[in-house]
Protein backbone atom coordinates (compact mmCIF):
# COMPACT_ATOMS: atom_id res chain seq x y z
CA UNK A 1 0.00 0.00 0.00
CA UNK A 2 1.50 3.34 -1.01
CA UNK A 3 1.78 6.22 1.43
CA UNK A 4 -0.72 8.28 -0.57
CA UNK A 5 -3.37 5.57 -0.30
CA UNK A 6 -2.87 5.01 3.41
CA UNK A 7 -5.32 6.87 5.66
CA UNK A 8 -3.46 8.88 8.28
CA UNK A 9 -3.46 7.43 11.80
CA UNK A 10 -2.98 9.74 14.78
CA UNK A 11 -1.22 8.05 17.71
CA UNK A 12 -1.58 9.84 21.05
CA UNK A 13 1.07 9.07 23.69
CA UNK A 14 0.63 10.61 27.17
CA UNK A 15 4.07 10.95 28.76
CA UNK A 16 4.81 11.46 32.44
CA UNK A 17 8.09 10.44 34.08
CA UNK A 18 8.66 7.34 31.97
CA UNK A 19 12.23 8.07 30.87
CA UNK A 20 13.31 4.44 31.37
CA UNK A 21 10.56 3.20 29.03
CA UNK A 22 10.01 6.02 26.55
CA UNK A 23 12.66 5.16 23.96
CA UNK A 24 11.35 1.60 23.41
CA UNK A 25 7.80 2.98 23.30
CA UNK A 26 8.44 5.65 20.67
CA UNK A 27 10.83 3.37 18.82
CA UNK A 28 8.06 0.80 18.43
CA UNK A 29 5.80 3.49 16.95
CA UNK A 30 8.23 5.06 14.48
CA UNK A 31 9.26 1.53 13.46
CA UNK A 32 5.76 0.59 12.31
CA UNK A 33 5.44 -1.01 8.89
CA UNK A 34 2.71 1.60 8.32
CA UNK A 35 4.14 5.01 7.45
CA UNK A 36 1.32 7.57 7.34
CA UNK A 37 1.34 8.49 11.02
CA UNK A 38 0.84 11.57 13.13
CA UNK A 39 2.61 10.84 16.42
CA UNK A 40 1.51 13.12 19.25
CA UNK A 41 3.78 12.94 22.30
CA UNK A 42 2.09 14.82 25.15
CA UNK A 43 4.57 15.62 27.92
CA UNK A 44 2.47 16.11 31.04
CA UNK A 45 5.01 18.09 33.05
CA UNK A 46 7.62 15.35 33.37
CA UNK A 47 10.55 15.96 35.74
CA UNK A 48 12.77 12.97 34.89
CA UNK A 49 14.08 13.87 31.44
CA UNK A 50 11.12 12.45 29.51
CA UNK A 51 10.42 15.89 28.00
CA UNK A 52 13.90 16.05 26.46
CA UNK A 53 13.54 12.53 25.08
CA UNK A 54 10.31 13.60 23.36
CA UNK A 55 12.07 16.60 21.79
CA UNK A 56 14.98 14.43 20.63
CA UNK A 57 12.59 12.06 18.85
CA UNK A 58 10.76 14.97 17.21
CA UNK A 59 14.06 16.27 15.85
CA UNK A 60 14.66 12.90 14.17
CA UNK A 61 11.18 12.19 12.74
CA UNK A 62 8.95 14.81 11.12
CA UNK A 63 5.83 12.75 11.92
CA UNK A 64 6.28 13.49 15.62
CA UNK A 65 4.69 16.50 17.30
CA UNK A 66 5.45 17.27 20.95
CA UNK A 67 3.03 19.02 23.27
CA UNK A 68 4.46 20.26 26.57
CA UNK A 69 2.02 21.10 29.37
CA UNK A 70 1.97 21.48 33.14
CA UNK A 71 1.16 18.29 35.00
CA UNK A 72 -2.60 17.74 34.85
CA UNK A 73 -2.96 13.96 34.64
CA UNK A 74 -3.28 11.36 31.92
CA UNK A 75 -6.82 12.40 30.95
CA UNK A 76 -5.75 15.99 30.32
CA UNK A 77 -2.76 14.75 28.33
CA UNK A 78 -4.91 12.54 26.11
CA UNK A 79 -7.41 15.37 25.63
CA UNK A 80 -4.60 17.68 24.56
CA UNK A 81 -3.65 15.09 21.96
CA UNK A 82 -7.25 14.73 20.77
CA UNK A 83 -7.38 18.45 20.01
CA UNK A 84 -4.48 18.03 17.57
CA UNK A 85 -5.72 14.92 15.75
CA UNK A 86 -5.37 15.21 11.97
CA UNK A 87 -5.82 11.54 11.04
CA UNK A 88 -8.79 9.45 9.98
CA UNK A 89 -8.12 7.03 12.83
CA UNK A 90 -6.89 7.39 16.41
CA UNK A 91 -4.77 5.04 18.52
CA UNK A 92 -3.66 5.53 22.12
CA UNK A 93 -0.34 4.19 23.42
CA UNK A 94 0.85 4.70 27.00
CA UNK A 95 4.38 6.05 27.32
CA UNK A 96 5.74 2.91 28.99
CA UNK A 97 4.20 0.35 26.61
CA UNK A 98 5.05 -0.82 23.09
CA UNK A 99 3.38 -1.87 19.83
CA UNK A 100 4.13 -4.77 17.53
CA UNK A 101 5.74 -3.55 14.31
CA UNK A 102 2.68 -4.44 12.22
CA UNK A 103 0.07 -3.24 14.72
CA UNK A 104 -1.14 -0.21 12.79
CA UNK A 105 -1.16 -1.92 9.40
CA UNK A 106 -3.14 -4.85 10.84
CA UNK A 107 -5.89 -2.79 12.46
CA UNK A 108 -6.20 -0.27 9.62
CA UNK A 109 -6.49 -3.10 7.10
CA UNK A 110 -9.29 -4.59 9.19
CA UNK A 111 -11.03 -1.22 9.60
CA UNK A 112 -11.04 -0.61 5.86
CA UNK A 113 -12.52 -3.99 4.98
CA UNK A 114 -15.83 -3.09 6.62
CA UNK A 115 -15.56 0.66 7.25
CA UNK A 116 -15.39 -0.26 10.93
CA UNK A 117 -15.61 2.56 13.48
CA UNK A 118 -13.83 0.62 16.23
CA UNK A 119 -11.38 -2.27 15.88
CA UNK A 120 -10.46 -4.17 19.05
CA UNK A 121 -7.21 -6.12 19.32
CA UNK A 122 -5.48 -8.22 21.95
CA UNK A 123 -2.52 -7.47 24.19
CA UNK A 124 0.15 -9.11 26.28
CA UNK A 125 1.35 -8.22 29.77
CA UNK A 126 5.14 -8.09 29.88
CA UNK A 127 6.91 -8.19 33.24
CA UNK A 128 10.48 -8.50 34.46
CA UNK A 129 10.68 -11.44 36.87
CA UNK A 130 13.95 -12.74 38.33
CA UNK A 131 15.88 -10.87 35.67
CA UNK A 132 13.87 -12.36 32.81
CA UNK A 133 11.17 -10.67 30.76
CA UNK A 134 8.01 -12.75 30.69
CA UNK A 135 5.19 -12.10 28.26
CA UNK A 136 1.69 -13.40 28.96
CA UNK A 137 -1.23 -13.27 26.55
CA UNK A 138 -3.92 -11.19 28.27
CA UNK A 139 -7.06 -11.88 26.30
CA UNK A 140 -8.48 -14.08 23.59
CA UNK A 141 -11.72 -13.98 21.64
CA UNK A 142 -12.99 -15.26 18.31
CA UNK A 143 -12.55 -12.54 15.66
CA UNK A 144 -15.72 -10.81 14.52
CA UNK A 145 -17.07 -7.96 12.44
CA UNK A 146 -20.56 -6.62 13.12
CA UNK A 147 -22.58 -4.04 11.23
CA UNK A 148 -25.24 -3.00 13.74
CA UNK A 149 -25.21 -1.67 17.28
CA UNK A 150 -27.54 -4.49 18.32
CA UNK A 151 -25.01 -7.09 17.16
CA UNK A 152 -22.23 -5.25 18.97
CA UNK A 153 -24.30 -5.06 22.14
CA UNK A 154 -24.64 -8.85 22.10
CA UNK A 155 -20.83 -9.09 22.03
CA UNK A 156 -20.31 -6.65 24.90
CA UNK A 157 -20.44 -9.08 27.85
CA UNK A 158 -17.87 -11.39 26.27
CA UNK A 159 -15.64 -8.42 25.42
CA UNK A 160 -15.93 -7.15 28.99
CA UNK A 161 -15.11 -10.48 30.62
CA UNK A 162 -12.12 -10.93 28.33
CA UNK A 163 -10.75 -7.51 29.35
CA UNK A 164 -11.20 -5.70 26.06
CA UNK A 165 -13.62 -2.91 26.93
CA UNK A 166 -11.87 -0.75 29.55
CA UNK A 167 -8.50 0.41 28.13
CA UNK A 168 -8.33 3.02 25.37
CA UNK A 169 -5.10 1.54 24.00
CA UNK A 170 -6.31 -1.84 22.66
CA UNK A 171 -8.50 -0.46 19.92
CA UNK A 172 -8.46 1.71 16.82
CA UNK A 173 -11.08 4.48 16.78
CA UNK A 174 -12.59 6.38 13.89
CA UNK A 175 -11.68 10.04 14.39
CA UNK A 176 -15.05 11.00 12.92
CA UNK A 177 -16.81 8.92 15.59
CA UNK A 178 -14.88 10.67 18.37
CA UNK A 179 -15.74 14.09 16.93
CA UNK A 180 -19.38 13.14 16.36
CA UNK A 181 -19.81 12.14 20.02
CA UNK A 182 -17.53 14.87 21.36
CA UNK A 183 -15.80 12.20 23.43
CA UNK A 184 -13.19 13.37 25.94
CA UNK A 185 -11.53 11.87 28.99
CA UNK A 186 -12.94 13.14 32.32
CA UNK A 187 -10.19 15.16 33.95
CA UNK A 188 -11.73 14.90 37.43
CA UNK A 189 -11.50 11.08 37.34
CA UNK A 190 -8.13 9.39 37.92
CA UNK A 191 -9.32 5.78 38.17
CA UNK A 192 -11.89 4.45 35.72
CA UNK A 193 -11.51 7.34 33.27
CA UNK A 194 -10.87 5.05 30.29
CA UNK A 195 -14.31 3.44 30.24
CA UNK A 196 -15.97 6.83 30.75
CA UNK A 197 -14.35 7.84 27.44
CA UNK A 198 -15.08 4.55 25.69
CA UNK A 199 -18.70 3.90 26.70
CA UNK A 200 -20.44 6.69 24.70
CA UNK A 201 -18.43 5.60 21.64
CA UNK A 202 -19.58 2.01 22.09
CA UNK A 203 -23.20 3.11 22.44
CA UNK A 204 -22.97 5.08 19.17
CA UNK A 205 -21.10 2.49 17.07
CA UNK A 206 -22.71 0.36 14.39
CA UNK A 207 -19.62 -1.15 12.75
CA UNK A 208 -17.22 -2.86 15.11
CA UNK A 209 -14.59 -5.57 14.61
CA UNK A 210 -12.04 -7.56 16.59
CA UNK A 211 -8.74 -9.03 15.44
CA UNK A 212 -7.49 -11.76 17.76
CA UNK A 213 -3.82 -10.81 17.54
CA UNK A 214 -1.77 -9.50 20.52
CA UNK A 215 -0.51 -6.26 18.99
CA UNK A 216 -0.04 -4.21 22.17
CA UNK A 217 2.49 -4.92 24.92
CA UNK A 218 1.47 -3.63 28.34
CA UNK A 219 4.55 -3.27 30.53
CA UNK A 220 3.70 -4.20 34.13
CA UNK A 221 5.60 -2.09 36.64
CA UNK A 222 5.98 -2.30 40.42
CA UNK A 223 3.34 -0.43 42.38
CA UNK A 224 0.52 -0.99 39.93
CA UNK A 225 -2.93 0.29 40.82
CA UNK A 226 -4.20 -3.26 41.25
CA UNK A 227 -1.64 -4.23 43.88
CA UNK A 228 -0.98 -1.03 45.84
CA UNK A 229 -3.61 0.81 47.84
CA UNK A 230 -4.31 4.43 46.94
CA UNK A 231 -6.62 6.38 49.28
CA UNK A 232 -7.94 8.49 46.39
CA UNK A 233 -9.24 5.41 44.60
CA UNK A 234 -12.75 5.28 46.01
CA UNK A 235 -13.83 8.86 45.28
CA UNK A 236 -12.52 8.56 41.73
CA UNK A 237 -14.08 5.16 41.05
CA UNK A 238 -17.35 6.38 42.53
CA UNK A 239 -17.34 9.40 40.20
CA UNK A 240 -16.54 7.19 37.20
CA UNK A 241 -19.47 4.94 38.03
CA UNK A 242 -21.83 7.92 38.34
CA UNK A 243 -20.80 8.99 34.82
CA UNK A 244 -20.91 5.49 33.35
CA UNK A 245 -24.11 3.98 34.69
CA UNK A 246 -26.62 6.31 32.94
CA UNK A 247 -24.90 5.80 29.57
CA UNK A 248 -24.75 2.03 30.06
CA UNK A 249 -28.36 1.81 31.23
CA UNK A 250 -29.66 3.82 28.28
CA UNK A 251 -27.76 1.54 25.95
CA UNK A 252 -28.84 -1.82 27.40
CA UNK A 253 -29.55 -3.52 30.74
CA UNK A 254 -26.96 -6.21 30.04
CA UNK A 255 -24.32 -3.51 29.52
CA UNK A 256 -25.39 -1.84 32.76
CA UNK A 257 -24.90 -5.17 34.53
CA UNK A 258 -21.39 -5.50 33.12
CA UNK A 259 -20.68 -1.96 34.32
CA UNK A 260 -21.94 -2.89 37.80
CA UNK A 261 -19.78 -6.02 37.81
CA UNK A 262 -16.69 -4.08 36.74
CA UNK A 263 -17.20 -1.63 39.61
CA UNK A 264 -17.62 -4.42 42.16
CA UNK A 265 -14.45 -6.04 40.79
CA UNK A 266 -12.60 -2.79 41.47
CA UNK A 267 -13.98 -2.71 45.03
CA UNK A 268 -12.71 -6.28 45.44
CA UNK A 269 -9.26 -5.26 44.19
CA UNK A 270 -8.93 -2.25 46.47
CA UNK A 271 -10.01 -4.20 49.57
CA UNK A 272 -7.46 -6.88 48.71
CA UNK A 273 -4.80 -4.17 48.29
CA UNK A 274 -5.73 -2.76 51.72
CA UNK A 275 -5.01 -6.09 53.38
CA UNK A 276 -2.23 -7.23 51.06
CA UNK A 277 1.49 -7.49 51.92
CA UNK A 278 2.11 -3.75 51.36
CA UNK A 279 -0.02 -2.50 54.24
CA UNK A 280 0.70 1.21 53.93
CA UNK A 281 -2.48 2.17 55.84
CA UNK A 282 -2.85 1.84 59.60
CA UNK A 283 -5.43 -0.59 60.98
CA UNK A 284 -7.83 2.13 62.17
CA UNK A 285 -7.72 3.89 58.79
CA UNK A 286 -8.39 0.59 56.99
CA UNK A 287 -11.49 0.05 59.12
CA UNK A 288 -12.74 3.58 58.38
CA UNK A 289 -12.13 3.15 54.67
CA UNK A 290 -13.99 -0.16 54.41
CA UNK A 291 -16.85 1.25 56.49
CA UNK A 292 -17.11 4.17 54.05
CA UNK A 293 -17.32 1.77 51.08
CA UNK A 294 -19.88 -0.47 52.79
CA UNK A 295 -22.19 2.43 53.64
CA UNK A 296 -21.88 4.40 50.41
CA UNK A 297 -25.21 5.03 48.67
CA UNK A 298 -23.72 4.89 45.16
CA UNK A 299 -22.18 1.49 45.87
CA UNK A 300 -25.52 0.24 47.19
CA UNK A 301 -27.17 1.43 43.96
CA UNK A 302 -24.48 -0.46 42.07
CA UNK A 303 -25.29 -3.78 43.78
CA UNK A 304 -29.07 -3.30 43.98
CA UNK A 305 -29.78 -4.96 40.62
CA UNK A 306 -26.49 -6.67 39.87
CA UNK A 307 -26.28 -10.20 38.50
CA UNK A 308 -22.77 -11.19 39.63
CA UNK A 309 -20.69 -13.04 37.05
CA UNK A 310 -18.48 -14.96 39.51
CA UNK A 311 -18.24 -16.04 43.16
CA UNK A 312 -16.02 -13.22 44.36
CA UNK A 313 -18.30 -10.56 42.96
CA UNK A 314 -21.26 -12.40 44.47
CA UNK A 315 -19.62 -12.20 47.89
CA UNK A 316 -18.55 -8.56 47.66
CA UNK A 317 -21.86 -7.33 46.27
CA UNK A 318 -23.79 -9.17 49.00
CA UNK A 319 -21.60 -7.73 51.76
CA UNK A 320 -22.12 -4.21 50.40
CA UNK A 321 -25.85 -4.90 50.19
CA UNK A 322 -25.75 -5.87 53.87
CA UNK A 323 -23.59 -2.81 54.67
CA UNK A 324 -21.34 -5.21 56.56
CA UNK A 325 -18.00 -3.46 56.94
CA UNK A 326 -16.62 -6.06 59.33
CA UNK A 327 -17.39 -8.92 56.92
CA UNK A 328 -15.76 -6.97 54.08
CA UNK A 329 -12.68 -6.55 56.28
CA UNK A 330 -12.73 -10.27 57.09
CA UNK A 331 -13.03 -11.06 53.39
CA UNK A 332 -10.07 -8.82 52.52
CA UNK A 333 -7.96 -10.38 55.27
CA UNK A 334 -8.93 -13.93 54.20
CA UNK A 335 -8.05 -13.34 50.54
CA UNK A 336 -4.72 -11.75 51.51
CA UNK A 337 -3.94 -14.66 53.85
CA UNK A 338 -4.66 -17.28 51.19
CA UNK A 339 -2.48 -15.42 48.68
CA UNK A 340 0.39 -15.18 51.17
CA UNK A 341 0.33 -18.97 51.66
CA UNK A 342 0.86 -19.68 47.97
CA UNK A 343 4.42 -20.73 47.07
CA UNK A 344 6.47 -18.04 45.35
CA UNK A 345 7.10 -18.45 41.65
CA UNK A 346 10.54 -19.13 40.32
Amino acid sequence: MSLNSEPKVSIIVPVYNVSDYLNPCVGSIVGQTYDNLQILLVDDGSTDGSASICDEWAAKDSRIEVIHQSNAGVSAARNAGLKKVAGEYVLFVDGDDTLDANAVSTVVSCARTGDYQIVFFSNTVDQLEHGKLTSQRRNHMTPFGVTSNEEFRRKYAELSRNEYVCPPWNKLFSADLIRQIGATFPEDVRYGEDLVFNMPLYAASDRVALVDVPLYHYIARDGSAQSTFNPKWFASRRRAYELLRPVAQRWDESVRNECDNQTVLEVDRVINALYGPQRVVRSRRRREYVRMVANDSVMRDCVSEIKPVDKRRTIVSQLIRWRSAWLLRLYGWAVATVKSMRPAKG
